[in-house]
């Protein structure tokens, strides 16, 4: 048996965000205090979920991905058939939700939805990645806000004010995603005829919304940032002021210092 199609439909290397936020939302949910064994569960319903979120999506974007040289979709590229990469991606699924009733039924609850949103996002007759606005505001949802908060509902955590706000602010930052991804997807997705909202708008207004997204995201991080005190707060959002004005006088982005911001607003808000 050639596992290769079966390991290339799960894109792994994509997975490092998504993991990322997950163990974000451990940390915060003070999942380290939890046993090793509870935590190893967790992570492993994650990986799950995330492996079948990928792969389902594989399977019903073979028409478009047949348009465009750059996807490897073993599906498209007929590596695998799509009955076996449907029923893979099915089995996926029900792995992640089994291992996640080891935390009770309201978890595999919560799981059950993830899945769900991700499987219509992606599914025909719904397909919400096919329909405008529907498919970024479904991708927060499901890639975003929902893997971080799947510790706090695992373990049972207290989710507060401010736990809410940052799940927010990466709902915010998957909606970037989903439409830097869609931007990159523009050409094949517009011959395929999806109704994604970058097709709809067109490409010029999508990339203006993009950049309004970027722009005022580092903003919204200081949503939760205000209500930690200390002088690397203050810090901070001097920094991040300065580089959201260079945003608007430079009109354009640098990821580097982009990620930067991302990345030391979360780590302040573990660390103090």
């Amino acid at each position: 048996m050639n596992i290769a199609p079966y390991l290339r439909l799960i894109r792994m290397p994509h997975w490092w965000v998504y993991f990322g936020v997950g163990i974000y939302g451990l940390i915060l949910a003070e999942g380290l205090l939890q046993p090793a064994i509870a935590i190893l569960f967790l992570l492993t319903t994650l990986a799950f979920y995330l492996a079948f979120s990928f792969s389902i999506n594989e399977c019903f974007d073979v028409a478009e991905d047949k348009l465009n040289p750059k996807k490897k979709n073993p599906i498209a590229r007929g590596k695998i058939s799509f009955k076996k990469a449907y029923i893979y991606s099915i089995l996926l699924a029900l792995s992640g939700m089994i291992i996640s009733s080891y935390f009770g039924s309201t978890t595999l609850i919560y799981v059950t939805a993830m899945a769900a949103i991700a499987y219509f996002y992606s599914a025909t007759p719904l397909r919400l990645k096919s329909r405008f606005l529907l498919d970024i505001f479904s991708h927060g949802l499901f890639f975003g806000a929902m893997i971080f908060l799947l510790p706090f509902v695992a373990f049972g955590s207290p989710i507060g004010h401010i736990n809410l706000i940052i799940a927010a602010t990466i709902f915010h930052l998957s909606l970037i995603w989903e439409i830097r991804n869609h931007l990159s997807d523009y050409e094949s997705d517009k011959k395929a005829d999806l109704k994604t909202t970058v097709c709809v708008l067109g490409k010029g207004k999508s990339e203006k919304l993009f950049w309004w997204l970027v722009a005022l995201y580092p903003v919204s991080l200081l949503l939760f940032l205000t209500e930690i005190q200390g002088i690397l707060i203050a810090i901070y959002l001097i920094a991040t002021i300065a580089y959201y004005f260079r945003i608007f006088l430079k009109k354009e982005v640098n990821t580097e210092i982009y990620a930067g911001v991302i990345y030391c607003a979360y780590l302040l808000s573990i660390i103090i």
